[in-house]
Parts: structure tokens; C-alpha cells; sequence
């Protein structure tokens, strides 16, 4: 059975974080969220039905679509952070539905869209507003699956570097 996700596009956004080493980056508008929001939405209708009985055909699908988008521009980067956040919330929604290999794609989508997230300034509370749901428990999950992860990378380097059929012989 396929577990479905509403995504719904957000209202008006809130603050800035500070990140990157580089200073600053700009304020984040109203229309860059709309850029995350939009492209979650075409990953929920591109991938989620692949999300059945092992998370491994979404990845598949979802890693199709961000080799697609090259963030080589910041709206580039506003279109990948919502594509690399969809996969990361439907792998976690599937991973609390004990389904194969959501665990370690939703490890591995939190640690892709993380640097976009926070080279770009968005908050935690900015990007959980693109698609609709309690953000205060999904970005608590968030940061756990995120200390979760970087532990789990620190253990086996290359375990986000390669794709979910490969680590399992498919």
C-alpha cells in the first residue's frame, strides 16, 4: 500500500537563519520557498507511488530527479533542497512504517539536503512551512535522524555516496 503525503504550499514565511562560511547568504523570499514547495510537489507525484513495500524503486526515482537538477544557481539550489526534502519526509514516514530501507534513505536524504538548507539561510521552520504538517514534531525528528546519520557516516564514509540497490546487491 502506498503511504501518500499531503503537500500543500505554504503562507508567509518567517526568519533567516545565518549560515555558511562565506558570510550571510541573501533573505529568503516568499517565491524561493514557493520554488522548494513546487519541485516537493512534483517529487511527491514523480516518486511517491514507488513507495510501496521497500523504499528502494522511490530512491531510485528520487535520485533520477536530482541528477536532473543541477544547483548550480540559487533557484537551482531552492528546487534541489525541496526535492532532497520530500525524499527525506517521505523516507521518514515510511521508516516509522517499519518499511526495508527507509531508515537508511532517510538518513541519506537528511544529509543531502542539510547543506543546501543551510547554505541558502533557511531555517528549520521555513522549510518544514513548503509542505504541510506539524513542524515542531517532524523538525525534532529531523534533527535526530540528522545526529543519526552523521554518526552512521562518520562509521562508513561512503555509505551516502552510494545508491540503495548497490549496497544490497539489486
Amino acid at each position: 500500500m502506498s503511504l501518500l503525503l499531503g503537500v500543500a504550499l505554504a503562507g508567509p514565511v518567517g526568519a533567516v537563519a545565518k549560515a555558511d562560511h562565506h558570510g550571510p547568504p541573501p533573505p529568503v523570499t516568499a517565491a524561493e520557498l514557493q520554488l522548494s514547495a513546487q519541485a516537493s510537489l512534483r517529487a511527491r507525484d514523480a516518486c511517491q507511488a514507488e513507495m510501496h513495500e521497500d523504499a528502494e524503486p522511490f530512491v531510485n526515482c528520487m535520485e533520477r530527479l536530482l541528477a536532473q537538477t543541477r544547483p548550480r544557481t540559487r533557484s537551482q539550489r531552492f528546487e534541489a533542497l525541496g526535492l532532497g526534502y520530500f525524499a527525506w519526509l517521505a523516507s521518514a514516514v515510511a521508516s516509522k512504517n517499519a518499511m526495508p530501507h527507509a531508515d537508511e534513505a532517510s538518513e541519506r536524504y537528511v544529509l543531502r539536503f542539510r547543506p543546501w538548507q543551510k547554505s541558502l539561510g533557511v531555517s528549520d521552520e521555513q522549510l518544514c512551512q513548503t509542505i504541510e504538517g506539524d513542524c515542531v514534531t517532524r523538525n525534532a525528528r529531523m534533527r535526530v535522524v540528522e545526529q543519526e546519520a552523521l554518526l552512521h557516516h562518520r562509521a562508513t564514509p561512503d555509505r551516502s555516496h552510494t545508491n540503495a540497490s548497490s549496497r544490497t546487491g539489486h
